[in-house]
């Protein structure tokens, strides 16, 4: 269902070895949860911050450089509880329908 928790981290190995590419991160909060703050954090790097309002689908493109690739650290500042009563219940923060990384040269 592409629910992420309110902490995740993303980590690649690339075959090109370039050292330097970008994430490409897709991101989605449902209409009726409450606008939040995302945080994008790589190793080694300053991390910066958008927010996403309900009913808003935004892509966000991350520059990475170094081999290994740095990892990447999604978090947001607040998670919902859903599906209380569900045997599928739990915290989400947000939706990550999509998450890749694409090395400079890689067509």
């Amino acid at each position: 269902d592409r629910w992420a928790d309110s902490s995740v981290r993303a980590e690649v190995w690339p075959r090109n070895h370039s050292g330097r590419g970008h994430y490409r991160i897709v991101l989605g909060l449902p209409r009726g949860l409450a606008a939040r703050q995302v945080t994008f954090e790589l190793d080694g790097a300053a991390g910066f911050s958008v927010w996403l309002q309900p009913g808003e689908r935004r892509s966000v493109r991350i520059p990475a450089r170094g081999f290994p690739v740095p990892p990447l650290r999604i978090v947001t500042d607040r998670a919902d509880y859903i599906g209380g009563g569900t045997p599928n219940s739990r915290f989400v923060s947000l939706r990550i329908p999509s998450i890749s990384y694409v090395a400079n040269g890689a067509k």
